[in-house]
């Protein structure tokens, strides 16, 4: 990483905790403390990296750093106290069913009754018209685990750093035969971001970070302009496809900036190719 001559990097958080936070019920691995995103950040300053958006890169720029998160946690305002901070543009990819209808996380919820499930091709709206009452209004009433309300996200998008972008509707992951799907998620989708100020209608980032060639072509073809993988390594200018890298609780990952330089190893490069082609093969042999 050190050794490249340029080097633009976007990163991906889920969620944040601060040091009043009560231990996460569930998906500890998912919180990051806002005391290590403020010494990474740090280190990037210092290593003469400039933070812009992902589709906004200053062309004479030889080092930046983008910021992103993904799904719509509420617990992404204490970001805000980071972005003002370092002046630091960043986008929060949402999904609009669990703002809209108040739904805890569908992961969330299914870990906490130890619900089977496949992340990968189950019917996301299906499962979510499905989830125990007793559940969500647990998961609700945290704030580790609830979603933005919808006055809460107006409040964060007015902030000036903040960005508004797609993530589906639901969180489906548009492989298989949920690829047909592509149109009514990001539909709705669009319909309520278009009334955010600054609210990126044409990137788009994947659903658990899964796709194939067949997603890539069907979104590109006039729904979106740019996709976000969680492929890690350095984003690649000017390209519709933007890898990010996807950072995890230091306590299970290491310290973040360990974590962005693994990503260019060649074994992690791999590892990431296998896990897409394994899901990708049973996908296919599923709706075969």
């Amino acid at each position: 990483m050190q050794n490249e001559p340029s080097m633009h990097l976007c990163l991906l958080a889920h969620c944040i905790s601060v040091p009043s936070s009560p231990p996460p019920l569930t998906h500890p691995e998912l919180f990051i403390p806002l005391n290590d995103l403020d010494r990474l950040l740090g280190q990037l300053s210092e290593k003469q990296f400039k933070f812009c958006l992902p589709n906004d890169v200053p062309p004479e720029a030889t080092k930046t750093c983008s910021f992103t998160f993904d799904d719509g946690y509420a617990n992404n305002t204490h970001f805000l106290l980071l972005a003002e901070k370092y002046r630091l543009p960043f986008v929060l990819f949402v999904n609009s069913i669990n703002i809209e209808q108040q739904l805890p996380f569908l992961w969330d919820a299914n870990m906490i009754k130890s619900a089977s499930w496949r992340f990968w091709s189950d019917d996301y709206q299906e499962a979510y018209r499905s989830l125990d009452p007793s559940t969500v209004k647990r998961l609700l009433a945290d704030d580790n685990h609830r979603p933005f309300r919808l006055s809460e996200l107006e409040s964060f998008s007015a902030n000036k750093w903040a960005h508004l972008a797609l993530h589906t509707h639901s969180h489906q992951p548009l492989v298989g035969s949920h690829i047909h799907q592509a149109e009514t998620e990001l539909n709705a989708n669009l319909k309520f971001l278009q009334p955010f100020p600054r609210a990126l209608t044409r990137d788009f980032a994947l659903p658990c970070g899964l796709y194939t060639r067949r997603t890539t072509r069907h979104l590109l073809n006039n729904i979106v302009d740019r996709i976000y993988t969680i492929d890690g390594g350095k984003m690649d200018l000017n390209k519709s496809i933007v890898s990010r890298i996807s950072l995890i609780n230091p306590l299970m990952g290491g310290d973040l900036m360990s974590q962005i330089k693994k990503t260019f190893s060649w074994r992690s490069k791999l590892r990431k190719q296998i896990v897409r082609i394994c899901y990708s093969s049973l996908l296919q042999n599923r709706f075969s």
